[in-house]
């Protein structure tokens, strides 16, 4: 966390570093990509979120830190969430399974961000 702080004030400039999985960041990428509504964060969690963020950012997933963070705490509250404001609502199990009802193995997200922005 030294490091992360010191990255992003740029009193380094180069270091790659992990997400702190608090619960935040786990709230976050649960929901979103399984549709969670509750989570229990334990060390296969915490282990799961640091694999996804090194995947969806290998040269530095530190950099999802403060975003994920941030949304987080401001949007997708472990108490009511404010989906309608959060910017990944398209790609979001949770919003598809919590509050449109759609069962887990009907959602296609995929096909379905695609079928809402107007791609084939």
């Amino acid at each position: 966390m030294i490091l992360g702080a010191l990255l992003d004030t740029k009193q380094i400039s180069t270091c790659k570093l992990d997400v702190k999985p608090d619960v935040h960041v786990c709230t976050i990428l649960y929901r979103l990509l399984y549709g969670v509504e509750k989570i229990v964060a334990d060390a296969n969690m915490v282990k799961e979120v640091i694999d996804i963020t090194r995947q969806m950012h290998p040269e530095n997933p530190w950099v999802l830190d403060d975003p994920l963070f941030d949304l987080g705490r401001r949007i997708c509250k472990a108490k009511n969430p404010n989906c309608p404001n959060c910017p990944l609502i398209d790609i979001c199990a949770f919003h598809y399974g919590v509050h449109l009802k759609i069962k887990k193995e009907q959602r296609d997200l995929p096909k379905v961000f695609a079928r809402n922005h107007g791609a084939k």
